[in-house]
């Protein structure tokens, strides 16, 4: 789990390579990848998998195996839907931390119009100004995302959290 400060000149150069720097998806895919955040094949994506798949019983596989079904068909039809509430939940986490990922963003994007909300959010900040009402106000617009994956994702979080600690 290495900084993202760390890997970000290599990172923009990948990026620029592919030719999608100041494009969204400068800043999706290092997340969905766990270049920039805990993504799906990121550290803490691979770490949760792992935990959650080492709390599935070994006989599940067994059983699959007596059916006839080979390892991928095994990992398909047994495992992966068994893993549909952990793969939320992580889903989740990604999301959230990468809309809220700065760093990356002002990295990767260069046109003010292109950056997300919460980074837009400093761009509307006046140095010496006193009134404060329209970034509270950017503020709560910019947490309704976040908060409406959550409630609508919260009983796959509730669900995946119960079912790692729980072996056999």
């Amino acid at each position: 789990m290495v900084p993202v400060q760390v890997t970000i000149v290599a990172l923009y150069k990948i990026m620029n390579l592919l030719g999608i720097i100041n494009t969204s998806l400068a800043v999706t895919l290092p997340s969905l990848v766990g270049a920039t955040c805990p993504g799906l094949a990121g550290a803490f994506g691979v770490f949760m998998m792992r935990q959650f798949f080492m709390s599935v019983p070994r006989e599940l596989n067994e059983a699959a195996a007596l059916d006839g079904a080979g390892p991928i068909r095994s990992f398909v039809s047994v495992m992966l839907p068994m893993a549909k509430s952990t793969l939320t939940s992580l889903a989740i986490i990604v999301f959230t931390f990468s809309w809220n990922d700065y760093f990356t963003t002002f990295i990767m994007i260069n046109d003010t119009e292109k950056l997300s909300l919460p980074v837009g959010i400093l761009s509307i900040r006046q140095p010496f100004a006193t009134g404060d009402n329209v970034e509270f106000a950017a503020v709560v617009l910019s947490v309704i995302p976040v908060l409406l994956v959550f409630i609508i994702g919260q009983k796959w979080i509730v669900k995946s959290m119960t079912h790692v600690g729980v072996k056999g």
